[in-house]
């Protein structure tokens, strides 16, 4: 029975950013319904001080990526964050009422050493636990376009992933890793991941944004029993 289940949901709306219904559920401090299961999305980096578009912000890339292929709402400033917001409707023929999951879209507006302190305050406020968010970070220790979802465990060196750590006081939040790869010198890290992409890794890049993208939903949608929600999202 539980497998009938899972395999037949479908997506059947997707509330548009500005509908009234979109506009008052979504509203810092709104109530949850029984039925509503909310994500916390953050696109971990460096937003300010002109280090928004480096390999070391390649989180907050993806997750305006996100945005833009959600159509999510626009990004508001929420304490030392942004958020955007992209509501769903899962119907399930085997339910007579729809699962309604509520994406949230987060980029600290902090330093990437203390993200955590903009994303704790805003999982709190909203009652999003752990397990739901996810963090998009880099990785300096996989190739230019390689990436992987790690379900938990330590943030090995990577210092905004340790600030939501020690923030949230657990090792539980789920991450997706983008590979930006490494300079030869250890010497040359610091400036490596500070400095953008070449053009010609650019374009690699943004080909391998909707198939990250693509991992990290279905592994949220299995959280909700619903089966290739990238799909259905993103066709």
């Amino acid at each position: 029975m539980l497998l009938t289940c899972r395999i037949c949901h479908r997506i059947v709306s997707v509330m548009k950013p500005n509908s009234r219904a979109n506009q008052s559920s979504s509203s810092p401090g709104a109530t949850t319904g029984k039925d509503e299961e909310r994500f916390l999305i953050v696109g971990l980096g460096n937003l300010h001080g002109g280090y928004g578009n480096t390999r070391h912000s390649v989180g907050i890339m993806l997750v305006d990526h996100l945005a833009q292929l959600l159509s999510s709402s626009p990004w508001k400033r929420e304490g030392t964050a942004l958020l955007s917001h992209s509501k769903l409707s899962v119907q399930s023929d085997c339910n007579k009422e729809p699962t309604k999951i509520n994406l949230m879209l987060l980029k600290p507006r902090l330093p990437m050493n203390i993200n955590g302190k903009s994303v704790q305050p805003i999982a709190q406020a909203h009652g999003i636990h752990t397990e739901n968010i996810y963090l998009l970070q880099d990785d300096l220790d996989a190739k230019i376009t390689k990436f992987r979802i790690k379900e938990s465990g330590s943030a090995n060196g990577h210092k905004g992933v340790l600030s939501c750590q020690n923030s949230f006081k657990s090792k539980g939040m789920p991450r997706l890793l983008y590979g930006i790869g490494r300079p030869a010198s250890r010497d040359d890290v610091v400036d490596y991941v500070l400095s953008a992409f070449t053009s010609e890794e650019k374009d690699l890049v943004l080909r391998t944004f909707n198939p990250a993208l693509e991992l990290l939903l279905n592994h949220l949608g299995k959280k909700c029993n619903v089966v290739g929600l990238s799909k259905s999202l993103l066709g």
